[in-house]
């Protein structure tokens, strides 16, 4: 094959490549998430939304979408998007785990029960559906049973500031408020 000719077989397949829509919506996801892991939440949502435009069951746009809508505190956003990932894709528990903490933010404690019992249901004694399930517990006033899973997430290790704080939250309802500021104070 000439020279020339094997340069225009290359472009031929250079270009058919950038128009296939597969590697378009993987190009602008794996942009997306860039721009989320430097804290460009506004850029990656841009590129997040384009690779949805192209496929709108691209599972992992949708994770990674409500996921840049959470940290921009946009909850409603994320709990469309990160819905839409989980109807597409159940048994993604990373995803279940963000929608749960969305639903926690805006108090609708049965659907933050509901992802905790899925979560549970694929790894039983799984430390984020534990956290949920105790944060939900304690949002309905169910304190005492709160308190119980609470520390069993505690046992577990690993531990977050938000279950501290939560755990904290309990013991204060408790009137135990020595081991809740100890709590608030970790």
């Amino acid at each position: 094959m000439k020279p020339a000719a094997t340069l225009l077989l290359a472009v031929l397949v250079l270009a058919a490549c950038t128009q296939d829509p597969n590697v378009k919506k993987q190009r602008y996801l794996e942009k997306g998430i860039a721009y989320s892991n430097e804290g460009k939440h506004n850029e990656a949502i841009i590129q997040l939304k384009n690779a949805v435009q192209i496929d709108p069951k691209f599972a992992p746009a949708l994770h990674a979408l409500g996921r840049a809508y959470r940290a921009k505190t946009w909850y409603l956003d994320a709990i469309r998007e990160l819905s839409r990932a989980v109807e597409i894709q159940p048994d993604n528990l990373e995803a279940r785990q963000e929608l749960g903490q969305a639903f926690l933010v805006i108090e609708a404690w049965d659907e933050v029960l509901k992802q905790a019992d899925a979560i549970e249901q694929k790894d039983p004694g799984h430390m984020a559906a534990l956290y949920l399930r105790g944060a939900a517990l304690h949002g309905t006033g169910q304190s005492k049973e709160a308190h119980e899973v609470l520390t069993r997430v505690l046992a577990l290790g690993q531990p977050t500031p938000e279950l501290y704080k939560v755990n904290g939250d309990v013991l204060a309802r408790l009137d135990r408020l020595e081991e809740a500021e100890k709590a608030y104070r970790t």
